[in-house]
């Protein structure tokens, strides 16, 4: 079927399509709590995002969400 040219990402032959190429999604799982505990920290976040764009990845999915709210930072 052909491709609808009005949208910014057409799926063409089930591909993701960005500027005619297609888009690969690399993801990763991200729900940064130490081993033996359950509570999430964020003291690793910049080493894991540099691993994570060594790697590759284009696309983060989180357990939880992540907002801007002031807060402690655990």
């Amino acid at each position: 079927s052909p491709v609808e040219e009005r949208s910014p990402a057409p799926v063409a032959v089930q591909k993701l399509m960005i500027d005619g190429q297609p888009y690969y999604i690399k993801v990763v799982c991200y729900h940064p709590v130490p081993k033996g505990s359950r509570v999430r920290t964020f003291y690793r976040l910049e080493e894991d995002l540099t691993l994570m764009q060594v790697a590759g990845i284009n696309t983060v999915r989180v357990y939880e969400p992540i907002d801007d709210r002031p807060g402690p930072i655990r």
